[in-house]
């Protein structure tokens, strides 16, 4: 029994919050070696591997053949050239306004081969690149929280309303604030990231700078329609996902996600059996 995990959740439970949002003391994630960090924590058996998988898969679900798929703040496009690896008939484009992250990514797709993806540098704020109403399925991952406040949260929704089409599906997973600072302690130090500093202290910021719940539940009510819905773990919301959306059988598609997370180390299977039951718990179940 993880007796801290209790202890947190009695404080988040019945605590008030005691610090207020900070946005990152980086913004745009430009240093090259956490741009280095974060690119191999996202690879297969990285620290960041269990939580990729598990958001690969709900986004792979959400995919048709030929759709249009913009992933925001794409960061190293680990993420994204496995989603589009295993998704060729899709194009896709990942956009983010760090250039150090960006030829990350196009080396990552290049050195994987792959032809239905391209990377653009480009404000997630404006999309002034992305015509109305042209994307398919729209992505996120771990990118909201780099925003500077609330007021470009919710311009950054006004574009995704702007550029989905009817009928389009969200994927968007990111960060929750949580109510104390002990909480955040708590959830970097059982985070398995001793051995990379780099990592371990942009977690913290990262938590530091996450958006309330009431705060995402507020944007997305205002700027798309009640079919798409906040998510998140209970009562230490420290991941939440935005979504419409609904799980299209594929079984190929199955079989290659069951054998990659089969491949995954012991932790990071943990890392992704937790996250899939509590956002079960929550109501995340397509």
């Amino acid at each position: 029994m993880d007796i801290g995990l209790i202890k947190t959740a009695y404080r988040e439970l019945l605590g008030h919050s005691d610090f207020v949002r900070e946005a990152e003391p980086e913004l745009i994630m430009d240093n090259i070696p956490a741009v280095e960090a974060y690119t191999e924590g996202g690879r297969d058996s990285g620290t960041l591997s269990g939580t990729y998988l598990y958001h690969l898969s709900k986004s792979c679900s959400l995919l048709s053949p030929n759709d249009r798929v913009l992933d925001l703040g794409c960061g190293s496009g680990i993420l994204l050239s496995m989603i589009a690896q295993l998704n060729p008939q899709c194009q896709f484009l990942g956009v983010d306004l760090s250039l150090p992250m960006l030829e990350k990514a196009k080396k990552i797709s290049n050195d994987k081969g792959l032809f239905n993806i391209s990377f653009r540098e480009e404000d997630i704020c404006q999309l002034s690149t992305i015509k109305d109403n042209s994307i398919d399925v729209l992505c996120s991952s771990m990118a909201l929280h780099h925003l500077p406040d609330l007021h470009h949260l919710n311009e950054t929704f006004k574009q995704i309303s702007r550029v989905l089409k009817p009928g389009g599906f969200l994927y968007i997973n990111d960060f929750g604030k949580l109510k104390k600072e002990k909480s955040i302690d708590y959830f970097v130090s059982r985070s398995g990231l001793e051995q990379n500093s780099i990592l371990a202290k942009d977690y913290y910021y990262s938590l530091k700078a996450a958006f309330s719940i009431e705060e995402f539940k507020k944007v997305v009510s205002d700027n798309l329609s009640s079919d798409f819905k906040v998510f998140s773990t209970p009562i230490s919301p420290v991941s939440v996902v935005i979504t419409n959306g609904k799980k299209k059988k594929n079984n190929s598609l199955d079989n290659s996600i069951s054998k990659m997370y089969q491949r995954l180390p012991k932790d990071r299977k943990s890392d992704f059996n937790q996250l899939k039951l509590f956002l079960r718990i929550s109501g995340l179940n397509f």
